[in-house]
């Protein structure tokens, strides 16, 4: 499964690019790194090999995982954060909604309003 290169970049200089990462606590850094912003490849790969797989009706138009949506997070209640590859946005799938939205303008900006909202919650 190919990583797309705008997340390699995140993945590469993770502490880096994600505001705030040393003033989190290490649940803060858990939760971002295996949930939000998912920094082990293996398991970047592993979550978006299954949802290609899976046999859910996404939206009342949409039985198969957009080829264009690349999963980077989770929220642990079967929501997840995707990178668009077509323009490298950042969006969010509500599964009550069943729906697809955007979440930011690319994946920097989503690093900083995810670590904010872990580092306000400490």
């Amino acid at each position: 499964m190919e990583i797309p290169s705008e997340l390699l970049k995140v993945l590469k200089n993770y502490e880096g690019v994600v505001l705030n990462y040393k003033k989190l606590n290490d649940e803060a850094r858990r939760d971002l790194e295996e949930f939000y912003l998912m920094r082990d490849k293996a398991l970047i790969c592993e979550q978006n090999k299954s949802i290609i797989c899976a046999d859910v009706q996404w939206t009342n138009s949409i039985k198969c995982w957009p080829s264009e949506y690349f999963v980077i997070g989770i929220d642990g209640c079967g929501n997840y954060y995707y990178l668009n590859k077509d323009d490298n946005t950042v969006g969010f799938y509500d599964h009550d909604e069943m729906s697809f939205e955007k979440e930011a303008i690319n994946i920097q900006q989503y690093a900083n309003q995810i670590s904010k909202f872990l580092y306000e919650d400490e």
